[in-house]
């Protein structure tokens, strides 16, 4: 009889190690699945490639402090709704002259993904009123506004977080969201 109680005992641990490494191996196996379903997104801050802003930060943030000392660059705060959303800035010199001849390049974008990203494209509308084609948002939610500002060889940034869920609330980057 106690011929089999010894042979059990002997084949937990072999059992064990058996199944534990299985276990792992489907954890990786479904790992490998779901990342190759879910890729990495490349993010559009400062209309830029991640490398080259890492590369450069030291740089875009010195050039957005010398823009900032010269120009105002100002979001001019249009409810975020899925249906005909203005995206408008305001652009004047620090003593409140209005600037002419500016190239802004805007993306629209949904935070970690790059799928529905929207591209505008700003015409000037006079007194430094820079304007694009009214926005469909494909989907409710969160989005990130990032705009480059280029006035001869100076550039500024704006990044703004805004959602289609609260049309109101505009946050610039940096800002905490306080936990409701």
């Amino acid at each position: 009889m106690s011929e089999p109680v010894k042979r059990d005992k002997a084949l937990r641990w072999p059992i064990g190690i058996l199944l534990g490494t299985a276990g792992i191996i489907a954890l990786c196996i479904g790992t490998i699945i779901f990342a190759l379903q879910h890729p990495v997104q490349m993010d559009n801050d400062y209309n830029s490639k991640y490398r080259d802003i890492d590369k450069n930060i030291n740089d875009i943030i010195e050039a957005n402090i010398e823009f900032k000392k010269k120009y105002k660059l100002t979001y001019m705060k249009h409810p975020l709704k899925l249906k005909g959303t203005l995206i408008a800035y305001k652009l004047t010199t620090v003593d409140g002259k209005a600037v002419k001849d500016v190239k802004i390049e805007a993306i629209l974008t949904r935070p970690n993904e790059v799928n529905n990203n929207i591209t505008l494209t700003f015409t000037h509308k006079g007194k430094g009123l820079y304007e694009a084609d009214l926005v469909d948002l494909p989907l409710k939610g969160r989005w990130n506004l990032f705009a480059t500002v280029k006035i001869g060889e100076e550039k500024g940034f704006l990044r703004l977080r805004l959602d289609s869920r609260y049309p109101d609330d505009i946050l610039p980057f940096g800002t905490v969201i306080p936990m409701t």
